[in-house]
């Protein structure tokens, strides 16, 4: 048999194989409503590139992707589609497909109104931005009167309204930080402790959620949102 006969052949051959071999991978999520009790955000489209299109169902949101030419491990980009809504929790949606032959793989995500998660950080944050102003003033004129009174000389005052000053803008941040967790956390799968210090948040005291959310807890969080924030 000619040589370029034999390779057509053995081509032939080893196809079938390779052609059985590239499974559809399926990337599994759900898509609901922020705060919502797990509302489906139905209707709503999720596409990727080198996907079909899945639409999310009306039971739970769920829906599957699934991928051709593509393998296990390799790192997708997910777009959600509903009118009038965006995702709240974007991280997740620089995905890695998962193996097949692994632990079930469940990708949540959820949305809100345009704009309605930022419109709660900035209420949040004024709220608490209240009370550290006021504490602020209140500790610069203690420190005012004590030097007024000749307790505290001229460099021992400079010294504590700085390190007032200092303190003051950190509880700002960490104020605005707080917000932006809180803002975008979805409270359908969160603790009875994070309700509570949300609720707490939302009244404006900070000083007490330090103290009811775990700084684990909390850093964790933080690094969910990271690119957000």
């Amino acid at each position: 048999m000619p040589l370029p006969s034999r390779i057509y052949l053995l081509f032939l051959l080893w196809w079938p194989v390779q052609a059985q071999s590239q499974k559809p991978i399926p990337l599994q999520g759900q898509v609901t409503l922020q705060n919502r009790q797990h509302r489906p955000a139905y209707p709503a489209l999720v596409r990727a590139a080198g996907a079909t299109n899945a639409e999310v169902n009306t039971t739970n949101g769920g829906f599957t992707l699934w991928f051709d030419n593509k393998r296990a491990g390799q790192d997708i980009r997910l777009n959600i589609e509903k009118d009038g809504y965006e995702v709240v929790n974007t991280e997740v949606l620089d995905a890695r497909l998962p193996d097949p032959e692994g632990l079930p793989f469940l990708l949540k995500i959820y949305l809100c109104p345009l704009g309605e998660w930022r419109m709660y950080r900035d209420r949040f944050y004024q709220i608490n931005l209240g009370p550290i102003n006021l504490r602020y003033k209140r500790q610069l004129a203690d420190l005012q009167g004590r030097y007024d009174k000749a307790l505290l000389n001229q460099s021992q005052w400079r010294d504590s309204v700085e390190v007032l000053t200092r303190a003051t803008e950190n509880a700002a941040g960490q104020a605005s930080e707080l917000a932006t967790l809180f803002a975008k956390a979805n409270l359908d799968d969160e603790s009875e402790r994070f309700h509570l210090a949300y609720r707490l948040f939302s009244e404006g005291k900070i000083d007490s959620v330090l103290l009811v959310l775990p700084e684990d807890q909390m850093l964790k969080e933080l690094e969910l949102i990271e690119t957000e924030i």
